[in-house]
């Protein structure tokens, strides 16, 4: 086993892939190896309290549930496969032992195996892969909004029916308004001027299109489609600069509507990859869905804002994937 955690850790390296789960596993590799280096011979399992301590580097986000933190066990293994994709066998594999009693405080313990040590305690039901996912969603406030909309949204998060709220949606539907009344201006009077068409003129009206629909595809039109979708992809200038991709809610609470800048992540159960919400289309007909950062157009699951759950409905898998499930 020794040999199998060297050969797996010098593999480590910048070309390795960045999700909670791989991130956990690689942690797994490196402790687990210090601990039998140091002439432990079984070495100590680790909890999801180990898990959130030392994988996540946001310090607000330690104080989350580590229950509801720690990815499934199917995209734990699914990572910690793909790693030892290249290696030759035999594989380690992670040994999950659920303890029985004590309610929500019981503790679930890992540790990692040779597979070969797994091989007799085998059911004769073969193990299956769950194709579901479940989503978490970022705290109030942790998604930065932009420097312009600091003010609006307090904590990441505005009341439609309060002041700033009324004042903004009122300026957004205004604005909205003037800038097809401006497009509309613009061609009314090039029609109704008795002239013959010149190259210029048409150029000029070729110009005004464009602008007119990257201006409101980018800027106006999401702020519409939230209404009807509840959640879309945050548009350009809506969160800080170096924030990563988010989006834009729309939910109630307490009879009052809310708009919040928000993530929504989940965990790949196929490679342990990091579940991002995306655009559905071409290939799907839904305005999001959830795509893998390590294969965005083939790991790719429905989105239910509601339950904040999904399944795969991506292509069918390989037979490789197939004979798992």
């Amino acid at each position: 086993m020794l040999d199998q955690l060297e050969r797996l850790k010098s593999t480590f390296g910048p070309h390795t892939p960045q999700s909670r789960a791989y991130d956990i596993v690689l942690y797994m590799v490196e402790k687990t190896l210090e601990q039998l280096q140091g002439g432990t011979s079984t070495p100590a399992p680790f909890t999801r309290e180990n898990f959130i301590a030392a994988c996540e580097k946001n310090p607000e986000s330690k104080l989350q549930d580590p229950n509801k933190w720690t990815p499934k066990t199917t995209a734990l293994e699914a990572a910690l496969q793909l790693l030892q994709r290249d290696l030759p066998g035999p594989h380690l594999g992670l040994h999950e032992q659920k303890q029985v009693g004590g309610g929500r405080g019981k503790v679930n313990q890992y540790w990692l195996t040779l597979a070969e040590a797994e091989a007799a305690p085998k059911t004769e039901k073969a193990k299956t892969v769950d194709l579901d996912i479940s989503y978490r969603q970022t705290d109030r406030g942790e998604v930065k909004p932009s420097l312009c909309l600091r003010w609006l949204f307090r904590d990441g998060e505005l009341r439609t029916r309060s002041r700033k709220g009324i004042m903004f949606l009122g300026t957004l539907f205004l604005l909205s308004g003037t800038w097809i009344l401006m497009y509309a201006t613009s061609v009314l009077g090039l029609h109704l001027s008795h002239e013959p068409a010149t190259m210029a003129q048409l150029t000029s009206l070729v110009f005004v299109s464009l602008c007119f629909a990257f201006v409101w595809r980018y800027v106006y039109h999401p702020w519409w489609q939230l209404i009807d979708h509840r959640v879309i992809l945050a548009p350009g200038g809506a969160a800080a600069l170096l924030e990563d991709p988010c989006q834009l809610e729309m939910y109630r609470r307490d009879s009052e509507k809310w708009i919040r800048l928000v993530r929504f992540s989940a965990d790949c159960p196929l490679c342990g990859g990091t579940v991002e919400l995306a655009k559905g289309r071409p290939d799907h007909r839904q305005p999001l869905v959830g795509r893998c950062q390590e294969s965005p157009h083939y790991h790719v699951f429905s989105f239910d804002r509601s339950h904040q759950a999904g399944t795969y409905i991506g292509p069918p898998l390989p037979a490789a994937l197939r004979a798992r499930i």
